[in-house]
């Protein structure tokens, strides 16, 4: 929902954003560590380009990627998977 929105996220390696967000083009991806979720905040407060591009591409990436016909047709395929 916030990458619709244009906003560019900082998410954790170890989780299953890392799958939605791409490091470096519309968000960051790090290792869940103190020092790397500050400098992760430092570069998107100081980089205003970066992180203009970066929502771009955000909104952009969700726009072409998550649609409702795909998330309609997704769906169903898992639950198709689940019961037949």
């Amino acid at each position: 929902e916030l990458m619709a929105k244009g906003v560019p996220l900082i998410v954790s390696r170890r989780s299953i954003l890392p799958e939605i967000v791409d490091d470096n083009q519309n968000g960051l991806v790090i290792d869940d560590t103190v020092e790397n979720l500050s400098n992760a905040i430092i570069r998107y407060s100081t980089d205003k380009e970066m992180r203009n591009s970066f929502s771009a591409l955000a909104r952009l990436k969700i726009r072409q990627e998550f649609t409702l016909e795909q998330t309609v047709r997704l769906t169903e395929r898992f639950y198709n998977q689940l019961f037949f």
